[in-house]
């Protein structure tokens, strides 16, 4: 069980909130049934046979949920890991994808293959 609370949401109104795994989950479930679904129309997708899967790395904070890492390990047929700063791999990841794209920077050649849903853009207003 988790508590957290905001302090002035709205003007003078404070909110607090306990929250469970088991409600935390429950909230979850239609993304984590999406990540399990995505999961399993990935092989057949890019036509890798199960067996050249070594590992699946688990990045990004939301790694650290136990319900994600059950949701993709039964849609993958190899063992997950955790062996890498998942926040610090994500970063990195984002810091190459800028780098790639800048003109002021020169960087190696490198192929990103970007698995999101929508895909990440940069903008502002002048």
């Amino acid at each position: 069980e988790a508590s957290f609370s905001l302090d002035c949401l709205m003007g003078d109104t404070d909110v607090s909130c306990r929250l469970t795994r088991e409600q935390l989950e429950a909230m979850a479930q239609p993304v984590l049934a999406a990540a399990a679904r995505a999961c399993a129309a990935l092989l057949p997708a890019t036509g890798i046979q199960p067996s050249d899967l070594h590992s699946v790395e688990l990045l990004g904070g939301l790694s650290r949920m136990p319900a994600l890492a059950a949701a993709v390990a039964s849609a993958l047929p190899c063992p997950l890991r955790r062996s890498l700063n998942a926040d610090e791999a994500v970063a990195r990841g984002a810091a190459l994808a800028a780098a790639l794209v800048s003109r002021h920077f020169k960087s190696p050649p490198v192929e990103l293959l970007d698995c999101l849903g929508y895909p990440v853009q940069f903008g502002w207003e002048a």
